[in-house]
């Protein structure tokens, strides 16, 4: 009878744990696929060594939050030419000297 009930306690536990390592791994997801859409809008214009910094940043939550993919679209707009220029618009977006 214990034993029984021991198996379904560490069932129960291995399920709820599995679940939410299945959640966290589908946020995780969710968050490469925005940051890989951001670092894309911005290739060719900011170069690759850019886009490298730029990955390592937004993995910070609180940074990423501050840089929507419309932001990042009327950047490359106004800076389009000048890729200095959006390299520094976005590191202050960012909060970044």
């Amino acid at each position: 009878m214990a034993a029984e009930k021991y198996q379904r306690g560490y069932v129960a536990v291995k399920e709820e744990g599995r679940q939410e390592g299945l959640q966290e791994g589908l946020q995780k997801g969710a968050r490469n696929k925005e940051v890989d859409m951001l670092c894309e809008l911005l290739l060719p214009a900011v170069g690759r060594g850019f886009v490298d910094e730029l990955r390592m940043l937004l993995d910070n939550d609180e940074l990423l939050a501050r840089l929507d993919p419309n932001t990042v679209f009327d950047l490359r707009l106004r800076y389009g030419t000048n890729p200095e220029g959006l390299r520094q618009a976005i590191r202050d977006r960012l909060g970044q000297a």
